[in-house]
């Protein structure tokens, strides 16, 4: 689950928390990865959007937070209170999977729009670089240098390999070959 590799800081949070940043341990507020609304309602038909609950996201490219088609998955940060508050839950209980409604609206091009106020209450937000690195399986000691920039520890991160497959890859190509017996 997506949630296990969360920023504590992160989780079920709305504007004005805080997010700790891993390069030197500071506060970097929330708002520097909330999705703005202007980018949000232009593409949000080709937006991944997972939940804390979700079981699988999108693979970052090095082009993540830059680029928004294909380069990764975005989290609704305040998926379940939306269930909370007794309103349709845009959520599956046991995929974590999120689904949109989009509603046809008459009026110039026939544009699809969907409801504003629930898009504003999902809270969705970009994976910080941190979250990233331990979606990848890092140590949890795991920092960047502090004059490593956020965009260049998106592209750092982006394409990586998992560090959990990789070790067991390793060690299965570097294991002691069966002993053969002669018969």
């Amino acid at each position: 689950v997506l949630n296990d590799f969360l920023a504590e800081e992160l989780k079920f949070r709305r504007k004005g928390a805080a997010a700790v940043d891993s390069r030197d341990g500071k506060e970097s507020p929330l708002e520097d990865y909330l999705l703005k609304p202007s980018v949000r309602d232009k593409y949000l038909h080709v937006f991944d959007i997972v939940t804390p609950y979700s079981k699988s996201c999108c693979c970052f490219t090095k082009n993540y937070f830059k680029y928004h088609k294909g380069t990764g998955s975005l989290v609704a940060t305040n998926a379940v209170p939306l269930r909370e508050q007794g309103r349709e839950s845009f959520v599956e209980e046991d995929t974590g999977l999120v689904h949109i409604q989009l509603s046809s609206i008459s009026g110039k091009g026939n544009v699809e729009k969907a409801d504003e106020e629930i898009l504003d209450a999902l809270v969705l937000r970009y994976f910080t670089p941190q979250e990233v690195a331990n979606l990848h399986s890092f140590p949890a000691g795991f920092s960047f240098p502090e004059n490593v920039t956020k965009k260049q520890r998106y592209a750092l991160l982006g394409n990586s390999l998992s560090v959990a497959v990789v070790t067991h890859l390793l060690s299965y190509l570097f294991r002691e070959p069966p002993q053969m017996t002669s018969s």
